[in-house]
């Protein structure tokens, strides 16, 4: 074979091993991925994410709504028709469920108001009375007392004429079929004009 035909053939041959080699590049190429299956991937994330957020909430609004609600408040009492209020006793009340009450605390402030408006405790005393009762239910007719001793307001009320008075209670709670516990405080100003508690402000979890 002359030099120029043998030139002609190695330029086909590099022709055609060049188009080979494009084509097994081709053919290895990744197959392109469909729209769809992207948006059906990012789908199937959010409705995971959904239904994990969905299941905490039920959990929690289950929870809310089979545990106990303890609060206390001072006692009223009808008396020759008139509604009337013990400030010696404080009423425990439950709602939802039945609870236990772990522990409680009640305390007696004495405040002096200083010269700029500012309120100052002067005296913090206990009240250690036990309750008739540590078990409370969710009815009207089951309630539980917290009764201050006959005369212990007065007698705080005589020795500090010009100073003002608060009553604090405290209390710890659970329910019956689970070991979490929980808190309630309420705080009472007292009101010597008309010799009763007026709610200051109260707090629960």
């Amino acid at each position: 074979m002359k030099g120029p035909d043998r030139i002609i053939m190695k330029r086909e041959d590099k022709k055609k091993n060049t188009k080979e080699a494009q084509r097994v590049f081709i053919q290895n190429l990744p197959k392109p991925k469909r729209w769809w299956q992207e948006y059906a991937f990012i789908i199937a994330v959010l409705a995971l994410c959904i239904s994990i957020y969905s299941a905490y909430l039920s959990r929690k609004e289950f929870i809310a709504a089979h545990r106990p609600y303890v609060f206390a408040s001072p006692r009223r009492i009808t008396k020759n028709g008139r509604a009337t209020m013990d400030v010696n006793t404080f009423i425990l009340r439950c709602l939802n469920a039945p609870a236990k009450i772990i522990s409680q605390e009640v305390d007696c402030l004495v405040l002096k108001t200083k010269e700029n408006g500012e309120e100052e405790v002067i005296k913090k005393i206990p009240v250690n009375e036990r309750l008739d009762n540590n078990v409370l239910y969710p009815s009207e007719n089951t309630t539980v007392q917290i009764t201050i001793r006959d005369g212990f307001i007065k007698d705080i009320l005589a020795t500090n004429p010009e100073d003002e008075l608060k009553i604090k209670v405290r209390l710890e709670y659970k329910a019956l079929s689970t070991d979490r516990k929980y808190d309630f405080e309420g705080n009472w100003d007292y009101n010597r004009k008309y010799n009763v508690w007026q709610t200051n402000n109260m707090f629960a979890d």
